[in-house]
């Protein structure tokens, strides 16, 4: 009787296991799609200003590793500058999109505190395109893997040496028209 039951018990943890382990293999995401064209690629961030001397500053770097920073205030190199990274650092970013699943994200994640300088990001690949405007995840509710996304992409980007400064001009007028303007990468 001991062993029947034993045996009964065995074979429906099996069984329950089974689906477990069946709706985890279904669950798992599919292998990132990379487009061919590498033009078809392009992510931007833009770090907005605050009300201390956070870096306002905007960069786009292009799926064939070209890089856009445009600086407006509290960096070390302000207006448009154009320069080249490794290919390998663009497609570094866009996994770190993947491992984000950025296109799942909010478009929105609000600010906790006033005065906090606002992050916009976007991802685009081909036609598909996501953005979000976040605060961070220490000033707003943004998840860490955005911030984690983020920093990547400005490591990725190389923009270190050019956004660390403390310049108090503001180019205002630069920042207003970057508000309007269509990608670079395009």
């Amino acid at each position: 009787m001991r062993t029947a039951f034993a045996a009964l018990a065995a074979l429906v943890l099996l069984v329950g296991c089974q689906g477990i382990l069946g709706e985890r293999l279904v669950d798992d995401p599919a292998e990132p799609t990379y487009p061919d064209d590498t033009d078809a690629v392009s992510i931007e961030y833009r770090n907005g200003l605050c009300d201390g001397n956070c870096p306002s500053f905007s960069v786009e770097i292009c799926g064939n590793g070209t890089v856009f920073y445009t600086g407006f205030a509290n960096v070390n190199a302000t207006g448009l500058h154009r320069y080249s990274v490794p290919q390998s650092n663009a497609t570094a970013v866009l996994n770190a999109s993947y491992r984000a699943d950025f296109f799942e994200l909010n478009e929105s994640y609000p600010a906790q505190a006033d005065g906090v300088s606002s992050r916009w990001t976007r991802v685009s690949i081909g036609n598909n395109s996501h953005s979000i405007r976040d605060y961070g995840s220490s000033w707003g509710t943004s998840p860490e893997r955005l911030g984690e996304f983020q920093a990547t992409l400005l490591e990725r980007a190389a923009v270190d040496p050019l956004i660390r400064g403390d310049s108090r001009d503001v180019d205002d007028e630069r920042y207003d028209e970057l508000e309007g303007r269509k990608p670079f990468c395009a």
